[in-house]
């Protein structure tokens, strides 16, 4: 069993045929978690507002794995010719973050 941290989730991190059980949490239970989850977060202005590793790092969820994730909302940048091209930015925490557990289960 491995427990990751991360900013995103898809079917396709799962391995087979599973159930994937999705709960929302709060703030608090992300940050407890991130003491001792493995990071895949892949955005350095998620890590760091959270104090983690950036790992941007695509893996495999199988059955007993959990993933801690946090979506932050995002719009399209003001400025299109952001350093290194980003045509997005994410809205500070204030406007809205949201905290999920996603469990693997058989």
């Amino acid at each position: 069993m491995m427990i990751y941290i991360g900013n995103a989730f898809s079917v396709a991190m799962v391995d087979g045929d599973s159930t994937v059980s999705i709960k929302t949490i709060d703030k608090d239970s992300f940050v407890e978690a991130g003491k001792t989850a493995y990071s895949i977060i892949g955005h350095p202005e998620i890590a760091e507002h959270f104090g983690l590793q950036l790992n941007r790092e695509s893996i495999t969820l199988k059955e007993g794995d959990v993933l801690y994730v946090v979506t932050p909302q995002r719009r399209p940048a003001e400025d299109k010719n952001v350093e290194n091209g980003a045509k997005y930015e994410f809205v500070p925490e204030s406007e809205g973050y949201a905290y999920r557990r996603i469990e693997i289960e058989q």
